[in-house]
């Protein structure tokens, strides 16, 4: 249950965002530079960084949205070396970021990450850590598997999550 009033009648995390638009898009804009931009980084692998996240922190909206983004992407080696190592940063991240250390960040130019790579995913697991503490914050749950792998499918379609945001805008804006 929405712990705000004016999430009141709003049964999820993605109607609250759509509400307000012009605070959240720039964010969403930032997850596609990422996946755009990103050398060392497949849309793949950022998934599935994004779906440690959300289970490291319990956020299950999240967790399930990006569960449906990874099959849709197809992301492979799931128990790769390379995975491994970039979920474990990423729960290192995640619980204990002062932890970081050298050592941290030479564990990732191990598996081929530039400095630039490295800052990519560093902001990616940053910005889907807000949108998890945002979720759990607000009060919201999750919504159906089949809605987040419509929402995913759509996502991949429209090449990123911008397209896909606007869309949900215009859709409220009928409504």
């Amino acid at each position: 249950m929405p712990f705000l009033a004016q999430h009141d009648q709003m049964d999820n995390f993605l109607v609250s965002l759509v509400r307000d638009h012009t605070r959240y898009e720039p964010i969403v804009k930032f997850l596609d530079t990422i996946i755009e931009a990103s050398g060392d980084l497949t849309w793949g692998e950022l998934e599935t960084v994004g779906q440690e996240v959300a289970r490291l922190l319990e956020a299950d909206y999240c967790e399930a949205l990006r569960k449906g983004m990874v099959t849709k992407l197809g992301a492979q080696d799931q128990n790769s070396e390379r995975v491994s190592t970039l979920r474990k940063f990423t729960a290192e991240m995640i619980r204990s970021p002062k932890s970081i250390d050298a050592n941290s960040i030479d564990g990732l130019r191990a598996i081929g990450l530039s400095d630039q790579g490295i800052e990519d995913l560093i902001g990616w697991i940053s910005i889907l850590q807000m949108y998890s503490v945002v979720e759990h914050a607000f009060g919201f749950a999750g919504l159906p598997q089949q809605v987040l792998d419509e929402i995913a499918s759509g996502t991949v379609e429209n090449k990123g999550y911008l397209p896909s945001f606007q869309h949900f805008v215009e859709m409220s804006r009928g409504a």
